[in-house]
């Protein structure tokens, strides 16, 4: 997910059309029937540097690769779609008044920014990847 993320993020397409980088997701479908999908999902965030960017969840991610699914399989054949992350499923949904998204949220991470030189002076990890709380251990 990182290496192609990277490569995907940082060619030269990329980069005149999106100076600010893009998001790069990856999904496998895992089922489909009578207007209900399940997707697996992975996803390089922009913006981490090379070989550091796959986050465990993405909202907006989830409903951009829900989206992509139903442009592919037919708009009106797929209302209801669970994309699983390694933070977590999301259920997204779509009705005639909107797009809808449930799913669970987590405090996971803290850090300081300084404005003056635009750095990240501290960062904590309150949960570690595998979802287990972690001792206060700054990066």
């Amino acid at each position: 997910v990182v290496t192609i993320g990277d490569a995907i993020e940082n060619n030269s397409a990329s980069k005149e059309s999106f100076p600010e980088g893009v998001n790069v997701e990856f999904y496998e479908i895992v089922e489909k029937s009578n207007g209900q999908a399940t997707l697996n999902m992975r996803v390089r965030e922009r913006g981490y540097g090379p070989g550091k960017g796959e986050t465990r969840a993405c909202g907006t991610g989830a409903m951009a690769t829900a989206g992509a699914f139903r442009h592919i399989m037919g708009y009106d054949r797929y209302n209801d779609i669970t994309v699983i992350m390694p933070g977590g499923p999301l259920q997204l949904s779509w009705k005639q008044d909107g797009f809808y998204m449930q799913g669970g949220t987590e405090f996971e991470q803290e850090g300081l920014f300084d404005l003056d030189s635009k750095e990240i002076t501290r960062t904590t990890i309150i949960k570690s990847s595998e979802n287990k709380p972690l001792e206060n251990n700054s990066l």
